[in-house]
């Protein structure tokens, strides 16, 4: 059936034309309506498309790799925050979406023009001079024009794999570590070297095995809060693997997403290094909002001109309005005390979800803060994962974070949702009914 049109509508109802249009478009939106050119709008004849359902049986198909990766995005779509245990972020409630939308009216009230344009390939400028002045406070020390900023931190992750990488060349990683890490160097065709990541950093011994067998271009490793154990690289090895790094010429890629749910005490490389041979990342993703896409690659001042150049072929640039707003909300006075908050509220659940996992017999790694537990079930985690997603719960299974997506008795927990809906219940009783995985050793992790 025809619609009226737009004008005879809108003198039908006694509306302004403009809010039959905005009407019109949000039908066509949601796949009710369709505009024929020249002819008008017309009621759909079928149903608007359904998006296929992720189902347990193609859950356990899922690997992060290359091929992988979309079909775990379309998972995460289906849940809410609050039912997904595996998650990498923080609650909605937890961050600060009001003073998120107020900063947005601000930014969108005081831009100039030049906000309609590419802007500079380096980041916005005043962005960048915050994060140089934030970096000092952590004992790194960096010009503005050794800052890069990035789509997020797996972007600058991209740009330097880009950079140093070329088909056939080998590259160390932590192990276990984040998925995206090892589905972004096998897209590229690069050799992936995993260095056993123990509860005080990455095995030195495994990596000088690496070095002098491999000789890997890169190494990326993180220090703080270590994406899945949760874990700190202790001061003693830090000095030891920048010592190792200058004997075999090595880069190292220094992942600090959570240095904002860091405790003080937490060491860097960077901060050792000086940005000599250490490329080192972050972003805002975990603690402002990871649909703004603002992190940053601070380094030397020549491997930032490189970045830059690949960051042009690449993306040209990075949106300067989330790079205003972020700024706005550094330096408004706020953001710190809300960190603060944010890991005291942490540390409490930590505790609290450490001692149900270890009731329900689970062995869990217990870190000195942070957003996750790395959590020993003793059973298959992707069974584990499967039957989760019958009672609509999304885990993040060990083989998630191994470059071989070997099936695993590991998860990933995120302790600030752990409760929500009653996950610590169901978690109990599953495990209560699934005999531990056969031939299952504990590991000495």
């Amino acid at each position: 059936m025809r619609l009226p049109s737009i004008r005879a509508h809108a003198t039908e109802l006694g509306v302004a034309r403009n809010s039959v249009v905005d009407a019109y478009e949000l039908l066509v939106t949601e796949g009710l309506i369709e505009s024929r050119r020249g002819a008008g709008f017309y009621v759909r004849s079928g149903p608007p498309a359904t998006p296929a359902r992720i189902t347990p049986e193609i859950i356990r198909e899922v690997r992060p790799g290359a091929a992988g990766t979309w079909p775990y995005w379309r998972v995460t779509q289906e849940f809410p925050h609050e039912r997904q245990p595996g998650s990498s972020l923080l609650p909605p409630a937890w961050l600060q979406g009001d003073r998120v939308r107020r900063a947005l009216r601000e930014v969108a009230r005081q831009g100039s023009d030049s906000m309609l344009g590419y802007g500079s390939p380096l980041g916005y400028a005043p962005l960048r001079g915050q994060i140089a002045h934030d970096l000092a406070d952590m004992g790194i020390r960096a010009e503005p024009d050794q800052i890069v900023t990035t789509l997020g931190v797996t972007h600058g992750i991209d740009l330097v794999a880009r950079c140093f990488l070329r088909t056939g060349d080998t590259v160390a990683v932590d192990d276990p570590a984040l998925w995206a890490l090892y589905a972004r160097f096998l897209s590229l065709g690069v050799r992936i070297c995993p260095v056993p990541r123990l509860a005080d950093g990455p095995d030195l011994v495994a990596l000088e095995n690496i070095l002098q067998t491999h000789r890997p271009r890169l190494f990326f490793t993180s220090s703080a809060l270590h994406n899945p154990t949760g874990g700190h690289l202790a001061a003693a090895k830090a000095h030891q693997l920048l010592r190792i790094a200058e004997n075999h010429d090595l880069t190292l890629v220094e992942d600090d997403i959570f240095a904002g749910l860091a405790p003080a005490h937490a060491a860097r490389i960077a901060a050792l290094d000086q940005l000599q041979r250490v490329i080192y990342l972050s972003g805002y993703s975990k603690t402002i909002a990871a649909s703004l896409r603002v992190g940053f690659i601070a380094c030397h001042g020549d491997v930032a001109a490189r970045l830059v150049e690949e960051k042009l072929t690449s993306a040209i640039t990075s949106p300067e309005l989330g790079e205003r707003v972020v700024h706005r909300l550094l330096i408004d006075g706020h953001q710190r005390k809300h960190l603060e908050r944010t890991r005291q509220r942490l540390d409490i659940l930590r505790a609290e979800v450490a001692s149900s996992l270890k009731r329900s017999g689970c062995r869990v790694h217990t870190p000195d803060g942070g957003l996750y537990l790395w959590v020993d079930t003793t059973r298959d985690t992707d069974v584990l994962a499967a039957a989760a997603l019958e009672a609509k719960y999304l885990l993040a299974p060990g083989s998630f974070f191994n470059p071989t997506q070997t099936p695993s008795t590991w998860m990933r927990v995120n302790v600030s949702n752990f409760f929500a809906t009653g996950f610590d219940g169901w978690l109990a009783r599953q495990l209560a009914d699934m005999p531990p995985s056969t031939g299952y050793i504990p590991p000495e992790q």
